[in-house]
Parts: structure tokens; C-alpha cells; sequence
């Protein structure tokens, strides 16, 4: 038997949505990163969480330019429709993406099981960022199957 899975596209996520730049840690946005600054954004990834174990969930933030110095970013997960200690393992701490250096991962630990449910989504919060803040959501393709 052949199953496929299709990612969910961002429009149909409800709760997905983008908060804009920091505005230098003013607490204020002119929607625009401050003093030309590179921009932060993070990629949606989507895996197969599998009948057992655990599998990466895999997070990238990128930055538009290399950064002159070190630029970190806190970051928590939090539930969505996927529930934290069932479906993936709660995470939070720094990101810290290095002087010269545009990338950096965030990796979160998806449960497998047995069960028969649908696509599920966790967020992805991120805060404290000089550059910018970003509420992002990732889809996490159900594999389970019912047996007819």
C-alpha cells in the first residue's frame, strides 16, 4: 500500500501568522529592520513522524546578509494542534547564529505512534531577536493509516 503526504500550504494555516520587525528592541515597529540590519526569517519544514521513536523536525532561520556579529534569538515551542509530550518534545533556548555566518538550525523531536489522526501543527515562537520577531507554524504529516 502506498500512502503520500501533502505538505500544507501556509495559507490554509490559520494560525500562521508574521508579526513584523522589532524595531530595534523598542517594543515599536516601523515594520522595517532598523539601520538597513539583515532580516531574519525561518522555513516551515514538514516531516513524517513515524510509527516509533522520534524524528528531527528541522527548523532554519536564515539571515538576508551575514551578520558583523553574533545574533541570537530565543525561541519556544508551543501546541497547536500537535500537543506537546504526546506528539513532540516542548523545547526552548538561544539561537545563536555567528559573526560572518547567515545560517543557523532550531531542531525539535517529533513522537511517532500508532495512531490514526490527521496532519497536526506546532508553533514556533520566536523573541528577544535585534533583527526581528516571528510567530511561524510547521505542519507535521500524520503517516498513520486505518485499516478498513
Amino acid at each position: 500500500m502506498q500512502i503520500s503526504f501533502r505538505r500544507v500550504p501556509w495559507g490554509i494555516l490559520v494560525l500562521a501568522s508574521l508579526l513584523s520587525a522589532c524595531g530595534g528592541g523598542s517594543g515599536k515597529s516601523s515594520g522595517n529592520p532598523p539601520g538597513g540590519l539583515p532580516q531574519l526569517s525561518v522555513d516551515s519544514p514538514t516531516v513524517t513522524e513515524g510509527d516509533g521513536g522520534t524524528v528531527d523536525l528541522v527548523f532554519t532561520a536564515t539571515l538576508s546578509t551575514p551578520a558583523g556579529s553574533d545574533v541570537t534569538v530565543d525561541f519556544a515551542t508551543a501546541n497547536a494542534t500537535a500537543m506537546s509530550g504526546d506528539d513532540y518534545i516542548a523545547r526552548n533556548g538561544t539561537l545563536q547564529i555567528l559573526a560572518g555566518r547567515n545560517q543557523g538550525t532550531i531542531t525539535i523531536a517529533v513522537n511517532g505512534d500508532t495512531d490514526v489522526e490527521n496532519d497536526e501543527t506546532l508553533s514556533l515562537d520566536l523573541s528577544n531577536a535585534i533583527l526581528s520577531c516571528q510567530l511561524l507554524m510547521s505542519a507535521l504529516a500524520e503517516d498513520s493509516i486505518s485499516l478498513t
